[in-house]
């Protein structure tokens, strides 16, 4: 019983969902008043792609892997789109010196949402992958 108990609480599934709740509960008493609707959207939107690898099915895997990836993508853009609105030439030194210092002014919360949906990700990538074999 007591190992049937264990199992349950190591599942990765759950402490990834457990993950991205602490992220929204966080997210919700520390966001700025002009941030919040932000925020709580990106970390609804990992919650619940979080939700998904629990139902432990080949469709919830892959509404995980789309709901997850936003997040990724939308960072990815932001810095492609960003030499765009700095007027500098794409991938130089100065776009990535540029970059460095706006992401260092960035608050810690999209890299928290980004840590989480990167691991939901992974998860349900493996878990497909095991099931096609």
């Amino acid at each position: 019983m007591k190992n049937r108990i264990l199992s349950y609480v190591l599942n990765p599934r759950l402490i990834i969902f457990l993950l991205a709740a602490a992220n929204l509960a966080w997210l919700c008493f520390r966001s700025q008043p002009w941030l919040f609707h932000r925020n709580i959207f990106l970390a609804t939107w990992v919650l619940v792609a979080s939700i998904m690898p629990l139902l432990n099915r080949k469709w919830a895997n892959v509404v995980a892997l789309f709901f997850s990836s936003y997040l990724p993508n939308s960072l990815v853009f932001d810095f492609w789109i960003y030499s765009y609105y700095a007027e500098v030439r794409s991938f130089s030194g100065t776009h990535f010196q540029n970059w460095a210092a706006y992401a260092r002014e960035i608050d810690v919360w999209p890299f928290s949402c980004l840590a989480v949906s990167v691991l939901v990700v992974g998860f349900a990538a493996w878990s497909l992958a095991k099931r096609s074999h």
